[in-house]
């Protein structure tokens, strides 16, 4: 017998470590990890593009987004699946941004000389949405960027899509800027960033109290009236949306999330 000789504590401690492995897998069904075959991030692509409405694509798809590429190139890009069971059901991408990229998303032109990498091309289907996947892949990529040692990482986010963003902005990304439609982006989109380094303090907390605080609603007309807020010096720390649509992981181009609301500050002007 495969007991014989072993301390009963050890015999014990194996079935508790057998037992709690079986909870967690009951409690969170999720797996993510890295999806390394060129067929499989194809069949992510294949489900996710029309959920994204990304506008691209076989014979106009930049090569950077194309399953090849991004398998022979893991120190540049990687894509994360997750799967339930045997089913891939969600997925991220984090790419390092290169240098055309970083000035379409960076307005500050002395952050171009820092490494940066861009959170994009996330989806989940609709039978496994508010089971709080976005948050899993959110840190998984932020851990592979820590590793290749980014100092700012970017995100886009749609006008009309500002759930996906929640949770980025829980994580300490703010919204810098809004850039019209284009890269693949059917609609106008929010830039947020991220400081890796930044690490928050009691003195940051009390200077937070001085700064200056707006709202506004926002729709996917917002545009020009965004563009002028971010130009006059203000940054989006926070969103609300229906309170409806806060369970909900990714929702589907026709189901509308706007008007939602955008909280800014700023430093006090003289």
């Amino acid at each position: 017998m495969g007991c014989v000789g072993r301390p009963l504590q050890s015999i014990l401690t194996i079935m508790y470590e057998q037992i709690t492995e079986q909870e967690q897998k009951e409690q969170n069904p999720f797996r993510t990890m890295e999806l390394k075959e060129a067929t499989v991030i194809q069949d992510y692509f294949d489900w996710a593009n029309p959920m994204l409405r990304v506008t691209w694509d076989k014979t106009t798809t930049p090569k950077e987004y194309t399953p090849e590429y991004i398998v022979s190139h893991p120190d540049e890009t990687i894509v994360l699946g997750v799967y339930e069971g045997s089913a891939l059901v969600a997925g991220g991408k984090v790419t390092i941004l290169n240098e055309e990229e970083k000035k379409r998303l960076e307005t500050n032109s002395e952050l171009h000389a820092e490494k940066c990498a861009l959170l994009e091309y996330v989806a989940v289907k609709e039978e496994s949405r508010g089971k709080h996947i976005l948050l899993d892949l959110i840190e998984k990529r932020l851990d592979w960027a820590e590793k290749n040692e980014v100092r700012y990482m970017y995100s886009e986010m749609e006008l009309d899509n500002p759930i996906s963003s929640i949770p980025k902005v829980k994580k300490g990304f703010k919204i810098y800027s809004v850039r019209p439609s284009g890269a693949g982006i059917s609609t106008p989109y929010l830039v947020l960033r991220k400081d890796m380094s930044e690490i928050p303090t009691a003195t940051e907390s009390s200077e937070t109290n001085t700064l200056e605080k707006t709202e506004v609603l926002v729709t996917e007309d917002s545009y020009n009236e965004l563009a002028q807020l971010f130009n006059d010096g203000w940054v989006g720390i926070d969103i609300t949306a229906d309170e409806q649509l806060l369970t909900v992981d990714h929702i589907s181009p026709d189901k509308k999330q706007a008007p939602w609301k955008l909280t800014l500050e700023r430093q006090p002007q003289a």
